[in-house]
């Protein structure tokens, strides 16, 4: 008797356990459905933002604001002038750049001395203070 009921546990135990798994694979397959639906949904909205941000970088949106509101005219090509700037003065420009850039991070040494009038006040005055005042004079 013991053991038919003991085989009778286990084969409702077998049962529950494949009728759980059966469910939870419902459920996945469900929760698959839906972020497939949603990934497909995302991939829609990424290539329109793709398709908006080219279309603002492209030069005929610029183009048509310039003629519209600025009265830009076409100017035929014998009266274009290309200007280049020198090799040399392009990479001390690019230079001064990245080095005001740096200072501006607060990366950069003072390589200008302090105006005298800073120094003095700088001793008394908070270094802020003294910045106000120097610029007052």
């Amino acid at each position: 008797m013991i053991r038919v009921l003991f085989w009778v546990a286990y084969l409702v135990a077998l049962g529950l356990g494949y009728i759980h798994l059966r469910m939870t694979t419902r459920d996945m397959d469900i929760q698959a459905s839906r972020f497939q639906a949603q990934s497909e949904q995302l991939g829609q909205k990424k290539n329109a933002l793709i398709n908006e941000v080219a279309r603002l970088r492209g030069g005929d949106r610029m183009l048509g604001y310039a003629k519209q509101r600025l009265g830009l005219l076409a100017l035929p090509a014998d009266q274009i002038e290309v200007w280049k700037m020198p090799r040399e003065l392009a990479e001390k420009s690019n230079r001064i750049c990245s080095e005001i850039a740096f200072a501006r991070a607060g990366g950069s040494r003072r390589t200008e001395p302090e105006p005298l009038v800073a120094r003095v006040l700088g001793a008394v005055l908070s270094p802020v203070q003294a910045q106000s005042q120097s610029r007052e004079r």
